[in-house]
């Protein structure tokens, strides 16, 4: 298989190797309460953990407030370093292992909301407490050297991408299976008091936290640079966004330019030249089980979602799972591009690699040998029953059977997948000659402004111009709108796939123009923000705009043109009830974006 092959076996070699002397070292170490109790402790495999959160309600309305702007992820700066919005807050916490154990509670720990884009919850209301934070928890944060079981960290996410809960924990246990260093995951009952109210935010994904403590446990050294991968890549352009966890006091990045330079060489020279500087063996690993499990939101589709770790010990990037809501099922965008199942080579990396005949065949060989090996349904679904039976009682204590229906849609998938694969992987490698995207900052293209005056339940009437009054001005592509009448509606999302209480409230405001067609914009407003006086940021987590043309000459359900998204923008309600026929009014002010890919 030429130099590249040999390289990469000796690659494994060396891995192996390491990975003895660590076990050595380890086993010839007396046995540490520190180091075991932790993962025995907090990351139980059959049974909840119990967390309860005690907050000053001021700060926890603040720690909820927080959120990232769409526009500083996604604006015309994207790729340039991203701040963390998220502060942290005083806490007290009971921690209940469920197994006998007397229950830990520690006193003024700091916790904050954390989240980048699907995670952030929109609000939170007493009333509906499953719109819940994702939240980091950190022991030391006011005392210093305060520990949980040795533990600093606690990382309890929301789950608001995965209705059945059970994703991550799956995911990252067949990583590990994999041979990919992963995070440990259990599940955690969590409720919060606050000011003496009580709330039950339901499961969560308990996921170890990728610090120092998770370094230990995977590598012999822990001073190497840690970076997060959120919208990142060996590129040029995208290159800055990587964010430095460890080191930043003395901050030396050139090794990541080293990468960059490498996947510059010709293909005669890039195996050779990323030998030295990435665990490729193991990062082809990474690779395919992304692909098993589906990773649209992964490092080799979206660039997003992963850790770096370059390890001084053998001197390499190694890549580590994070995130992983947004797997085990099937991205339908993938189809409409004609993209294959096999592949994600999205990433610059992944691309070189793909397209290298060496790089090419190792893939393809491990993504089969993972299928055999890891993927094998009968141990998945196993331990998706396992999963299911042990959360039913507090993700479905009212027995609706939701919670096993959205169950259910991962174990049919987990089933369906081999065919999948191997009905594709029967016709020979898939092709990949799709471009590289470019980076995914929205571009400006214009702005409007614009009012309505309508009633509520009036949405999917035939004739907008019936049903209300309004105004729409602006400027798209550097053309004036050139409206001649306006109307409006207001009524409830009627989106079949979601329970009434989780349809948000949406606006239309519809713009005649003198070409005969229309401009519509389209506001879709949470329930609990859905009040008279409010003001929202328009743009994502309040309120969400976007903006398109239709010809009302066509039938209904004709093709409509998506123009736009609105944002970086406000949004006032006069006034605003779910009550049919009462009144919506209100106006609004934004920009318009496209997004760059």
């Amino acid at each position: 298989m030429g130099h590249g092959a040999v390289g990469w076996k000796r690659l494994w070699c060396t891995a192996l190797v390491a990975a003895c002397f660590l076990a050595a070292c380890r086993g010839n170490l007396p046995p540490a309460e520190s180091e075991i109790s932790p993962f025995e402790v907090l990351f139980p495999q059959e049974r909840f953990l119990e967390i309860r959160i005690e907050m000053d309600g001021a700060d926890w309305v603040l720690l909820n407030g927080q959120n990232r702007d769409i526009w500083d992820l996604l604006g015309q700066d994207c790729l340039n370093p991203r701040q963390s919005p998220f502060t942290y807050f005083p806490a007290n916490i009971e921690v209940d292992p469920g197994d006998g154990r007397p229950s830990l509670r520690l006193t003024k720990v700091g916790i904050r909301k954390k989240c980048f884009f699907g995670s952030c919850n929109q609000g939170f209301d007493f009333e509906n407490p499953l719109e819940k934070p994702a939240l980091k928890i950190k022991a030391d944060h006011y005392v210093s050297g305060q520990r949980l079981l040795g533990m600093r960290h606690l990382t309890l996410n929301n789950c608001r991408q995965d209705p059945s809960y059970i994703r991550q924990c799956l995911g990252y246990l067949l990583f590990e299976r994999a041979g990919v260093p992963s995070p440990r995951c259990a599940f955690a009952h969590v409720t919060v008091s606050v000011d003496g109210r009580e709330a039950d935010l339901g499961v969560y994904a308990h996921v170890q936290a990728v610090q120092k403590e998770f370094l230990a446990q995977r590598f012999l050294h822990t001073h190497g640079n840690l970076y997060e991968g959120a919208v990142s890549d060996f590129r040029p352009a995208f290159v800055e966004t990587f964010v430095q966890k460890t080191n930043r006091r003395r901050a030396d990045r050139s090794d990541l330019d080293r990468v960059v330079e490498a996947l510059e060489k010709p293909d005669s020279e890039l195996l050779p030249a990323l030998e030295p500087l990435i665990a490729l063996d193991e990062f082809v690993s990474f690779w395919a089980m992304e692909v098993l499990l589906g990773h649209w939101d992964g490092y080799n589709s979206n660039r997003n979602n992963f850790y770096l770790y370059h390890d001084p010990f053998d001197g390499r990037f190694h890549f580590i799972p994070w995130g992983i809501d947004a797997i085990l099922v099937d991205e339908p965008t993938r189809r409409e591009q004609g993209k294959p199942e096999t592949v994600l080579a999205e990433s610059l990396l992944g691309r070189r690699l793909y397209l290298h005949p060496e790089g090419q065949r190792a893939y393809l060989e491990r993504l089969r040998a993972l299928l055999d090996s890891v993927f094998v349904e009968p141990a998945v679904v196993s331990v998706i029953d396992r999963f299911e039976a042990m959360l039913r009682p507090v993700a479905d204590p009212a027995g609706t059977g939701e919670f096993s229906a959205r169950v259910n849609e991962v174990r049919s998938w987990v089933q369906a997948r081999r065919g999948v694969l191997e009905a594709e992987l029967s016709q020979g490698p898939a092709r990949w000659d799709f471009p590289l995207s470019g980076p995914p900052c929205f571009n400006e293209l214009g702005e409007l402004s614009g009012s309505f005056e309508t009633t509520y339940g009036t949405l999917g009437a035939p004739d907008p111009f019936q049903t209300g009054t309004g105004s729409l001005t602006g400027r798209y592509r550097g053309q004036l709108f050139d409206t001649v009448l306006t109307g409006s509606m207001a009524g409830l999302d009627p989106n079949p796939d979601l329970p009434p209480e989780r349809r948000a409230v949406l606006v239309e405001i519809a713009a005649w123009q003198r070409d005969n067609t229309a401009l519509v914009a389209l506001i879709s407003i949470p329930p609990w923000a859905f009040v008279p006086g409010i003001d929202l940021d328009l743009g994502f987590w309040s309120a969400v705009g976007i903006l398109y043309k239709y010809d009302p000459s066509q039938p209904p359900g004709s093709e409509v043109s998506m123009l736009g998204i609105l944002m970086n923008g406000t949004l006032h309600l006069d006034s605003a009830s779910m009550i049919s026929g009462e009144a919506v009014r209100g106006h609004l002010a934004s920009k318009i974006f496209e997004t760059a890919n």
